[in-house]
C-alpha cells in the first residue's frame, strides 16, 4: 500500500503523485498492461479519462475515488476467486493431505 499512501497523502508533491499514478496505470490498469487487473470497464474508463486530465490539485479527490474503486474491485475479485478455490476438489485434496500429516 506504499504507492497508494503516496497518492492519498496530502504531503506528497503533485509531480510525485503523477509519477506514481502513471506507473500504476501502465503496469496494472490500462488495457494490455503487463499485469493487467480485472476491473470493470467503467472503472477503467474513469481512470483513463483522469489520465487525460493529469493529476492536479483540483482533481486529487477524483483520483482518490477512482483508485479506491480499483482497490475495491480487486479485493472483491480476490475474495470471489478465493471462495471458489477453497471449494475446489484440488484444494480439498490438498487440505485433507495436509491435515493427515
Amino acid at each position: 500500500m506504499n504507492l497508494y499512501n503516496k497518492i492519498i497523502s496530502k504531503n506528497e508533491d503533485i509531480v510525485e503523485k503523477q509519477k506514481v499514478i502513471q506507473t500504476l496505470v501502465d503496469k496494472y490498469i490500462k488495457s494490455g498492461a503487463p499485469m493487467e487487473l480485472n476491473v470493470s470497464s467503467s472503472t477503467a474508463s474513469k481512470v483513463h479519462s483522469l489520465m487525460i486530465q493529469g493529476v492536479t490539485i483540483e482533481n486529487e479527490a477524483e483520483w482518490k475515488g477512482a483508485l479506491e474503486l480499483v482497490l475495491h474491485e480487486v479485493k472483491f475479485n480476490l475474495q470471489d476467486t478465493f471462495s471458489r478455490f477453497i471449494l475446489s476438489k484440488t484444494f480439498q485434496h490438498y487440505y485433507e493431505t495436509v491435515q493427515q500429516k
